[in-house]
């Protein structure tokens, strides 16, 4: 009972870690290297428990004219080693198909920046193709209306942020001039795009947390095992 209440704070915040957690949150895990050779490592690790299971686990070499005998015994299990694997390609393939496009392509301001020079047009793009995900059909009584919606609701954005021509400018008045509001624009199309999915952004963070669990427990058998096993004899 006391080492299940001594998990209690840890599973309290890792449960409001999943809860809360933003597609931004995952796209550091999803689009690490360490994370897209998860699906190398699921072909690779089969392959390697075949070969280190036909090997003794002992084998002794020539070292100064006698013979030493070395451990190759391994100290972690190649199914918890496969598993973490498999949890962490199957985020992958929920964020890959799931996240939204926006966050995936752009990690933040300055990268949105960098590949699209601050585009004012490129926002407005983004708004306009994220209200049809925002609006669906269902919620209006025919296609009409919804685009009616959706136009009107862009247009308002475009106003918004003065990210048009027009808006900048004013109607030809030039002491009306405005400065185009890219980064402000940039958050509100981040915050909205952070609202879609949210069962697909769950499931994904279940399965990455699943894979961190599985191989922190691969790794503190390998440390077990070194520090007492191997090198204290205990």
């Amino acid at each position: 009972m006391k080492i299940a209440q001594n998990w209690k704070p840890f599973f309290r915040s890792l449960y409001q870690w999943i809860t809360d957690v933003q597609w931004t949150d995952l796209r550091r895990i999803g689009m690490s290297k360490a994370s897209r050779w998860s699906a190398i490592w699921l072909a690779a690790i089969p392959a390697a428990a075949r070969f280190t299971s036909s090997l003794p686990p002992e084998i002794e070499l020539p070292m100064n004219g006698r013979w030493v005998t070395l451990n190759i015994d391994l100290p972690f299990s190649w199914i918890c080693l496969f598993f973490a694997s498999l949890a962490f390609s199957a985020g992958n393939l929920i964020f890959s198909f799931c996240c939204p496009p926006f966050i995936k392509l752009y990690g933040d301001f300055e990268e949105f920046t960098r590949k699209t020079g601050g585009s004012a047009t490129s926002l407005g793009h983004w708004n306009q193709r994220q209200l049809g995900e925002i609006h669906p059909p269902h919620g209006y009584a025919n296609e009409d209306e919804r685009g009616q919606d959706i136009f009107a609701k862009a247009r308002r954005f475009e106003k918004d942020y003065a990210l048009t021509y027009i808006e900048t400018f004013g109607p030809g008045d030039p002491n009306g001039v405005r400065e185009p509001n890219i980064p402000d624009a940039f958050v509100e199309i981040e915050y909205d795009a952070e609202t879609l999915r949210p069962k697909w952004k769950i499931a994904c963070a279940v399965v990455y947390v699943l894979g961190f669990i599985l191989l922190s427990y691969t790794g503190l058998t390998a440390v077990k095992w070194m520090i007492w096993d191997y090198l204290l004899g205990w």
